[in-house]
């Protein structure tokens, strides 16, 4: 099992408000749960490898600052005082305010190989002619 903190978010993000941290430590809890299915075995490796536990530990202090860094879910965000205009764009899922593992979260702890769910693996219909010499 590893344990974060709000400190580790805090270690590599800003100093937090004492409510930004009852958030991260919310997030925290949700940001594991979300990982251990991602990762074959997670609690024994986890508990068995201290470089993998570590790699976990960063994914989780990673996908927590995010959200913190994005709480409204935005790209991009104007507004203007008159006539009252307001626009905003929101942002694709790793920078959207929610808890998501990046692919680069994710290496060194999900097998090689092991196809990421939403990831697509296309293979060409075209291939160059033979040539029968």
């Amino acid at each position: 099992m590893i344990t974060v903190t709000p400190d580790d978010v805090a270690d590599v993000f800003r100093p937090l408000s004492d409510a930004e941290r009852t958030v991260a430590d919310g997030l925290i809890s949700q940001a594991i749960a979300q990982l251990k299915p991602r990762v074959p075995g997670f609690d024994t490796v986890t508990d068995t490898d201290p470089d993998k536990a570590e790699l976990a530990k960063i994914a989780v202090v990673n996908a927590v600052k995010r959200v913190l860094t994005n709480p409204n879910m935005m790209k991009q965000i104007s507004g203007t005082a008159g006539p009252f205009a307001e626009s905003g764009t929101f942002a694709d899922v790793v920078a959207s305010g929610m808890i998501e593992f990046s692919t680069s979260d994710l290496v060194g702890l999900v097998p090689t190989g092991t196809r990421l769910p939403g990831s697509v693996r296309v293979k060409s219909g075209y291939s160059l002619p033979r040539r029968h010499w």
